[in-house]
């Protein structure tokens, strides 16, 4: 019977769930909510399976809500009565990625080289993102489906994979958009900011529109958010897009890419021009993008009957007064 009763204790550990609710929600920074729990043991150590999980900021609003999931759980430290996070594993999550004002979101705190959870998965996620700052021009949720990560956390001098994809949301009678990026990180230190990035990226049938709401969700830069803003929209861009690329550098010293793109059936019209039409356009060469310069060598611009190829630089390009070579 005693043994018995200490496996069911070890089958069905709801007796845990708020320490280990508390631990994440220190470790996130939030306030977690876990459904029924159980506790297998296996090759790869002990991990926590719940029915349900439930992020809520510490204003409750929803942040992450999530279907069975299962947390990994460091033994040693269990041995001495600390209960330490390793890894989070989701399904079918829902997550809300918000703009709290220009240049924050209501994720970044999760980057902070404090977050001890080395690896997060997702899969078969949906991601929400919207701008619910003072200063947004638009209010129109953007969203991601059938969304895949894989990330793991900077370890310093080691190489640690990315994998991220997802759908767009396409309008009726579209064709959802799909993109990919996957590639390897390797560490200087435990900061995501300083780790150089070798990533390829790929996308496909991508529509302009859902770029320009994208952008202008996202986007910080007022001479771009002025251009976006749907109030003053006097151009109007139509199109759809394929693109491949390698990329590479850090967020600290900036990034560099070698790509391709291809855009079938562009329109471009406003009211000083009217309508420009072509079946097919493309581009092709090696973009360099730091805080201070724009860079681009190479590049092989063609649209309908027109090619045009160019090297040049937009130097301080964030400032009012930019330079173009």
């Amino acid at each position: 019977v005693l043994v018995l009763f200490i496996l069911a204790l070890m089958i069905n550990i709801d007796w845990a769930k708020p320490k280990l609710e508390a631990t994440m929600g220190d470790a996130l920074h939030r306030s977690v909510h876990l459904g029924h729990l159980r506790w297998p043991f296996g090759l790869n150590g002990i991990t926590v399976l719940t029915r349900s999980l439930k992020i809520d900021e510490l204003d409750g609003t929803p942040f992450i809500l999530a279907k069975g999931s299962n947390i990994g759980v460091a033994f040693t430290p269990l041995l001495s009565g600390k209960l330490v996070v390793k890894f989070v594993q989701v399904d079918h999550p829902e997550i809300y990625a918000v703009k709290l004002k220009p240049g924050a979101w209501n994720f970044e705190d999760l980057f902070q080289q404090t977050i001890d959870v080395h690896f997060i998965q997702a899969d078969s996620g949906t991601v929400y993102i919207s701008d619910r700052s003072k200063t947004a021009i638009s209010k129109e949720v953007i969203t991601l489906k059938n969304v895949d990560l894989k990330l793991n956390w900077p370890a310093k001098g080691k190489n640690m994979p990315l994998y991220l994809s997802f759908n767009t949301d396409a309008g009726a009678g579209q064709k959802p958009g799909y993109i990919r990026i996957d590639g390897l990180g390797k560490a200087i230190d435990t900061s995501f900011e300083h780790t150089n990035y070798a990533l390829t990226v790929f996308a496909t049938n991508i529509q302009a529109p859902e770029i320009k709401k994208f952008l202008a969700v996202v986007a910080d830069d007022k001479r771009v958010r002025d251009a976006l803003d749907a109030k003053s929209q006097n151009v109007i861009v139509k199109g759809i897009l394929a693109l491949k690329a390698v990329v590479q550098g850090s967020v600290t010293t900036g990034f560099s890419a070698d790509l391709n793109t291809e855009v079938e059936d562009v329109i471009i019209s406003s009211n000083n021009m009217g309508q420009v039409k072509t079946k097919h356009a493309s581009s092709g060469g090696s973009v360099q993008m730091t805080d201070a310069l724009i860079g681009w060598r190479d590049l092989d611009l063609s649209f309908g009957l027109l090619n045009i190829k160019t090297n040049g630089e937009l130097r301080n390009w964030q400032d009012k007064k930019a330079k173009y070579d």
